[in-house]
């Protein structure tokens, strides 16, 4: 163990998450000195043996005011060397305040136009497609009036997705024209535009391309993994990995981090089209990612 790394103090938000118990694990056994905050006591991370101090803390959700002023109070009175926000409704509040922590601690996260942009899945199929990175035919829809139009236009069955969000969250599946209208009108519902998609066939395994990248947006280490269970089954968070090589995920997601101009974590989704074997992108998340502990323990 490095003698330097026991100085080291390091705050972990969101305890809640199983992922954050995985973080907290790692740099506890490193001999680092974890703090971990969350809003309820009522979490796995706090009552890790790697733990060195329990804070608990306002909502960020509920309450992101209170939640700055608290981490801002504390930071100045408890000194730490690194603010390691877990989830992404935290993350987007940090970075959108940087300026807030950047003379008392470390942020190790993009800026927050670029968190937003790597959120946006149109923008980032976008990106891809301008690096020649693979992606499921994709096609934008501004209001309903190109409903009827594009439910003719399209080849069954399609996949239905808000363009910001996360996981299985508001993904509809379609597999005639007369459904497609509705899935549309629930994504305008909830405020967002919806992005139709080609369905993938399903043989083709879900891959998962985490990344680590420094303050100039470089990929210093990789993981890839390939999902082998997920719920709901039809699509969603992954329930049983894999640890894999797959030369293509690697080199395309780290080229499209990198101008992403991503700092921190971050991770590439693709799926393999099993008509012609070729990794294909379906989203970025610019944050930690649930299976945190199979690439640490690998």
């Amino acid at each position: 163990m490095r003698k330097d790394l026991k100085r080291i103090r390091v705050f972990v938000t969101d305890g809640y998450w199983r992922k954050t118990l995985a973080a907290v694990r790692a740099l506890g056994r490193r001999g680092v000195r974890v703090t971990v905050g969350e809003s309820t006591y009522l979490a796995p991370a706090l009552f890790s043996r790697y733990c060195h101090c329990r804070v608990r803390t306002p909502s960020p959700v509920l309450q992101p005011s209170h939640y700055l002023d608290f981490l801002e109070t504390y930071l100045k009175r408890h000194p730490h060397h690194v603010l390691m926000p877990m989830e992404e409704d935290t993350l987007l509040l940090l970075a959108r305040n940087r300026e807030r922590f950047q003379n008392i601690t470390s942020l190790p996260c993009a800026d927050h136009h670029h968190l937003l942009f790597a959120r946006d899945k149109l923008k980032v199929l976008k990106q891809a497609e301008a690096l020649d990175i693979p992606i499921p035919r994709t096609f934008e829809i501004d209001n309903m009036a190109e409903a009827k139009p594009l439910s003719k236009q399209v080849e069954y069955p399609v996949v239905v997705k808000p363009r910001v969000g996360s996981g299985s969250a508001g993904v509809q599946y379609v597999t005639e024209p007369a459904q497609l209208p509705a899935a549309l009108e629930h994504v305008f519902r909830s405020g967002q535009s919806p992005l139709v998609q080609e369905r993938l066939p399903s043989e083709g395994a879900g891959i998962g391309a985490s990344f680590l990248l420094n303050q100039n947006h470089q990929v210093r280490a990789t993981f890839i993994h390939r999902r082998l269970r997920e719920y709901p089954v039809q699509g969603g968070p992954s329930t049983l990995r894999q640890s894999i090589i797959h030369e293509q995920a690697r080199r395309d997601g780290a080229r499209l981090l990198e101008s992403l101009r991503l700092v921190g974590v971050g991770m590439v989704e693709f799926k393999i089209d099993s008509r012609d074997g070729t990794a294909k992108l379906l989203e970025v998340n610019p944050r930690f990612w649930g299976s945190l502990a199979l690439a640490i323990n690998t």
